[in-house]
């Protein structure tokens, strides 16, 4: 649980790179200032989200411990489908 600082990294396609606050509390992940996000964190540290702002939408999975985390991710902005990693940190 807590404030964590996510870091998402295209690696296939033009969509952007982006860095914000995600927060995680009782296995639930929300974005602050997202209105259409959601995810969810295992007890065995699987994680799963999905976002959405306008015409980009993303989904992404991967695993966290107890300070750090990694995955992957796949979606789109508008016509462009990209995909790539995400890193995140707890701050």
């Amino acid at each position: 649980d807590g404030r964590w600082s996510l870091s998402i990294v295209t690696t296939r396609g033009a969509c952007s790179t982006y860095n914000f606050p995600v927060d995680i509390a009782n296995g639930q992940v929300s974005f602050p200032g997202l209105v259409k996000a959601r995810g969810h964190v295992s007890p065995n540290g699987g994680v799963s989200v999905y976002v959405a702002a306008g015409d980009k939408s993303a989904q992404g999975s991967g695993h966290l411990t107890v300070g750090s985390g990694s995955g992957r991710w796949s979606g789109h902005s508008g016509t462009d489908r990209c995909s790539g990693t995400w890193t995140v940190q707890r701050t």
